[in-house]
């Protein structure tokens, strides 16, 4: 009984080290930061924004200015996975301003350059979806 105990205590510390390595490598070959403009669908606006990228920890901070102040994002937290040329980014639900919350980005890495593409999901009326392209 007491081999089987030991077993299965060994089986899942093993198990636990396979998912948090598998998870650290997920963000392997991602930039430390991108930073580029955003566009709102009928290009009528643009403004700079920005990710820093923790990827040993999957988490990162983003920083989408407005042209309205009060509706800047300034540095929230946010979760940072990446699936092949994917990278997803899920701003902190804790985080909100007067104009935002519900923040996203998924972002693209186009081929053969160092640019990504994609876009910004946010809870805004009107304008629900930005365009975004940024590099490192």
């Amino acid at each position: 009984m007491k081999r089987i105990k030991t077993f299965r205590h060994s089986a899942a510390l093993f198990a636990f080290a396979i998912l948090g390595t598998s998870v650290a490598a997920e963000l392997t070959g991602v930039p430390n930061s991108l930073s580029g403009r955003w566009s709102d669908p009928n290009g009528s606006a643009n403004q700079a924004v920005s990710l820093s990228i923790d990827s040993a920890n999957g988490t990162g901070k983003l920083t989408v200015w407005s042209n309205n102040s009060s509706c800047t994002i300034s540095g929230a937290p946010a979760t940072v996975t990446k699936e092949g040329n994917k990278i997803t980014v899920i701003v902190s639900k804790e985080y909100s301003n007067p104009c935002r919350d519900n923040v996203s980005m998924v972002l693209n890495k186009k081929d053969g350059v160092e640019e990504y593409e994609g876009e910004i999901r946010q809870n805004v009326p009107g304008y629900p979806i930005l365009k975004v392209k940024l590099s490192p």
